[in-house]
């Protein structure tokens, strides 16, 4: 199933502007005008910031209409990052990986080495910084009321705040880092990546990606992203030549 979902944005909090540029778009993919149709989606992904699963599910189907599978890939992969019982989006990644040159799966989890505290504090960095700054106003309020009755409980409790609100923002700091620091999902764009031993192009490459494989990016240096393929296989490419799973994160 290769088909955009014709819907609006106006009920999901959008701006009239994004609204019309959704419904052009949507326009376009029903007369078949894909290219047009995929420039508008990806407006609104970029200049709105509108991470809908059911936006990026029509951006993935218009790549995929002009013969553009490492985009339909990743664009899919993005509208699972943010549900992941897409269903629909699940389908057409399945069948757009099976026409791909070598139809790899995911490389081995195993080989990622993941952040403890990512996989065992429950809030993202945002939710923590919301912490602290509700704890941070209960200080205030508990200081003043020092101020007005001199009790040691108001003094026990201010106490108690200003230590939660350090506390949880030590953890939205760590989470953050752990963040940047965790492998990304990441998709070749292009018909052949070559991945290289370090970040210099003239020498021999490593190993090829092909459009549409998916790998694991750990490290970003600039204009080079150091992956992980599938296969246990490691080295360096060109960070345009690959696009990286963005969405989802908070």
């Amino acid at each position: 199933m290769i088909t955009a979902l014709l819907i609006t944005l106006h009920a999901l909090g959008a701006s009239p502007e994004a609204a019309h540029i959704f419904d052009q778009a949507n326009k376009a993919y029903t007369a078949e005008r894909y290219a047009e149709a995929a420039d508008g989606y990806k407006q609104l992904t970029t200049l709105h910031g509108i991470n809908n699963p059911a936006l990026l599910f029509n951006l993935a189907n218009a790549c995929y209409k002009q013969g553009q599978l490492g985009n339909a890939v990743l664009y899919y992969e993005a509208a699972l990052a943010v549900d992941p019982a897409f269903e629909a989006a699940r389908s057409n990644l399945e069948k757009v990986l099976g026409e791909t040159r070598r139809s790899l799966p995911l490389p081995d989890p195993r080989q990622i080495t993941g952040s403890l505290l990512l996989r065992y504090y429950p809030l993202t960095p945002r939710q923590s910084l919301w912490l602290v700054h509700a704890f941070l106003a209960a200080a205030i309020v508990f200081l003043l009321l020092r101020q007005w009755r001199t009790r040691p409980r108001y003094a026990v409790s201010l106490w108690i705040s200003l230590c939660l609100a350090a506390l949880f923002y030590g953890l939205s700091l760590g989470a953050g880092y752990a963040l940047r620091s965790t492998p990304k999902l990441a998709v070749a764009r292009t018909k052949e990546v070559p991945v290289y031993f370090s970040m210099n192009e003239s020498e021999q490459p490593r190993f090829l990606l092909y459009e549409g494989d998916r790998v694991f990016v750990d490290r970003q240096e600039g204009e080079w992203v150091r992956l992980h393929a599938y296969g246990g296989e490691r080295g360096w490419t060109r960070k345009d030549a690959i696009g990286i799973v963005e969405y989802g994160i908070w």
